[in-house]
């Protein structure tokens, strides 16, 4: 099946949960707590630019990728290996908490880039890009990586389906939406029919 538009959150080469993170995954202490293992594995660059993507995709197509600061650049790279063109980055952005992640910066916000390939028509417009959206809490806590509720409404409200959303966790299905990832749902496949 080929998706009218789709939803990415790759599951980035970090390593642990703590204060300094970056690409090597060295850093302090984030609150006082030692890092943590990250909930989830991770890929490589590589490994996500070689995601296939762009078979997946319909001709006429609509991409949002998920990404944060350290990743950035990588994005965009991987954005074209999927042979989507950059339109625009939404910013989600989250309400301080304590000294958060960052070295210089407190960083408390993450990207969603939009990419188009082909023709596909938006559906209605936005009037902004950035997003105050709540935190997804679990335990009385912050939920690692879990993506507010909110930008799938924001996704259809602008673009068609048929959907997926690749490295999900979601657990309560959508209706309109297929998904792929180990922690998802599983109602889509990375195969590729010849």
């Amino acid at each position: 099946m080929k998706f009218s538009t789709l939803l990415v959150d790759s599951p980035w080469p970090y390593h642990h949960i703590g204060r300094s993170v970056g690409r090597a995954g060295f850093g302090d202490s984030y609150d006082g707590a030692p890092n943590k293992p990250l909930p989830y594995s991770t890929m490589s660059i590589a490994e996500i630019a070689a995601l296939p993507i762009a078979e997946l995709a319909a001709d006429d197509a609509h991409l949002y990728c998920w990404t944060t600061n350290g990743y950035l650049e990588d994005a965009f790279a991987i954005v074209r290996a999927w042979r989507f063109e950059y339109s625009t980055a939404l910013v989600w952005a989250k309400n301080a908490m304590g000294g958060g992640l960052g070295a210089s910066f407190g960083i408390t916000t993450e990207f969603l880039l939009f990419a188009r390939r082909g023709r596909l028509q938006q559906r209605n417009r936005l009037t902004g890009t950035w997003f105050n959206w709540k935190r997804r809490y679990e335990d009385g806590h912050p939920k690692h990586s879990a993506k507010p509720h909110e930008c799938y409404s924001l996704i259809e409200h602008v673009s068609p389906g048929p959907y997926v959303e690749l490295f999900s966790r979601e657990k309560q299905p959508r209706i309109g939406w297929s998904y792929w990832g180990n922690e998802s749902l599983g109602t889509a496949s990375l195969e590729v029919a010849p």
